[in-house]
């Protein structure tokens, strides 16, 4: 019984391994049969868009539960629009034309038609600065609406009418002329031909910065000062010269001199050699009092021994205060210097501070009875209107008889004259004439 069995048991056992075999092999083996293949791939999306304007596109894939559902896009006809796509179906175009959008995946690929437009330009206008020197330019600007418009460009052109500024000229967007006035000029797009309302620009001249009289010869600045610490030897080693009556003054520990009476008398002298012409300025710093600032001409001052006022008196407050005072000398030789406190008429005692005696320049002069010619130096040298007419300032004027025709200054008598030159548009620091 057990020899009939044992073939059965084979044979069932064999049947039952090629079972499981192929059990086994649906179960861990390649399985191509369950890949789901893609069926349909449709672009979503316009089918218009305008020149730089970014578009999104989409792509649906059919049957959604699909296997593999990575779309790659891509463009044809890309060089001639200038047009780019990103892995996202973001589509632009730089220029207009037709473009073909492709997304593919699976195997499966879709394609879209996409016609680029330009933005046409409606609005030109010509913004911006409105004048410029005649010796430099101007460069023109525009706005163009609407902003994105595909294509911005213009050509600018000058309108005759209304024109008035020599050698008006434009070149691209740079404006020049050789001569003041006015300018008109028109912007034209170069897309569609859109014109702007004519822009006024004004071409203004160049302005006269310094008037410089070329009579007069520059010296240099040569600087005399008497300031504190007071003391003896301090005097005698930049002369000047010290002198009161008795000891009514006092060498303050503030380092200033203090006067201490109404009747105190001070002055502090120097001797300079001088020219005709040379102009000075003196400063003196003090308080609480009066002080004069003159000359005594000596030699060639004609042997006179008169002291000559140089700006009159200089009050001074309660405070510490600067006052300045400006002369010319009319006589070449030796001068005296004099800063002095009155003898007779003083109101309160005074203390001084500081003393500074300044060499300016050195001044034109000429004879009573003749002319000098005024010479001039206008800057800058293509300053638009240069032409310089002199004015005689009656302040400071002492000369008899002084007058002036164009540049030609004349005086009948010795004296100073003070004048002003000015052009059209500017007015020059006054300055000294001597007149012996």
């Amino acid at each position: 019984m057990k020899k009939k069995l044992f073939p059965l048991i084979i044979v069932l056992s064999m049947i039952a391994l090629s079972v499981f075999a192929i059990a086994a092999c649906g179960l861990f083996g390649d399985n191509d049969n369950n890949n789901i293949a893609i069926e349909t791939i449709t672009i979503i999306g316009p089918n218009q868009a305008n020149i730089g304007a970014d578009v999104n596109f989409i792509a649906n894939v059919l049957p959604t539960n699909a296997t593999n559902t990575t779309i790659t896009w891509s463009i044809s006809g890309a060089n001639e629009v200038g047009a780019t796509i990103t892995q996202a179906g973001i589509f632009r175009a730089t220029s207009a034309g037709n473009a073909t959008i492709a997304a593919t995946a699976g195997g499966i690929t879709a394609t879209h038609d996409i016609v680029i437009n330009s933005v046409p330009v409606n609005v030109v206008r010509i913004i911006g600065g409105n004048s410029f020197r005649y010796d430099s330019h101007l460069s023109l600007q525009v706005e163009i609406l609407p902003l994105n418009a595909s294509n911005k460009n213009v050509t600018f052109a000058i309108v005759s009418e209304g024109t008035t500024a020599q050698g008006a000229a434009v070149s691209g967007a740079i404006l020049t002329a050789t001569g003041t006035g006015n300018i008109n000029v028109r912007a034209t797009s170069i897309d569609g031909g859109v014109e702007s309302a004519v822009f006024a620009v004004t071409v203004t001249e160049i302005p006269v910065t310094s008037i410089a009289i070329t009579n007069t010869r520059d010296t240099d600045f040569e600087m005399f000062n008497y300031h504190q610490p007071f003391n003896t030897s301090y005097i005698t080693n930049t002369n000047w010269k010290l002198s009161a009556n008795g000891a009514s003054y006092v060498i303050s520990t503030n380092n200033f001199i203090s006067l201490s009476s109404t009747t105190s008398y001070m002055q502090l002298t120097r001797s300079l050699a001088v020219t005709t012409g040379d102009r000075f300025s003196i400063t003196i710093e003090a308080s609480r009092g009066t002080m004069s600032a003159s000359a005594l001409p000596q030699y060639s001052f004609d042997g006179g021994t008169t002291w000559l006022p140089m700006g009159g008196w200089m009050s001074f407050g309660t405070t510490w205060t600067t006052v300045r005072r400006d002369f010319v000398f009319e006589r070449s030789g030796n001068a005296l210097i004099r800063l002095a406190r009155p003898t007779t008429g003083a109101t309160s005692a005074i203390a001084v501070r500081n003393a500074t005696i300044t060499l300016i320049t050195q001044v034109p002069s000429f004879e009573a009875g003749q002319q000098l010619s005024l010479t001039s130096n206008v800057l800058p040298s293509n300053a638009t209107n240069r032409a310089i007419t002199f004015e005689i300032i009656a302040q400071g004027t002492t000369a008899a008889g002084a007058n002036v025709e164009g540049n030609i200054i004349s005086a009948t008598g010795a004296g100073v004259i003070r004048l002003r030159p000015s052009t059209l548009n500017f007015v020059g620091e006054p300055f000294y004439v001597v007149v012996v």
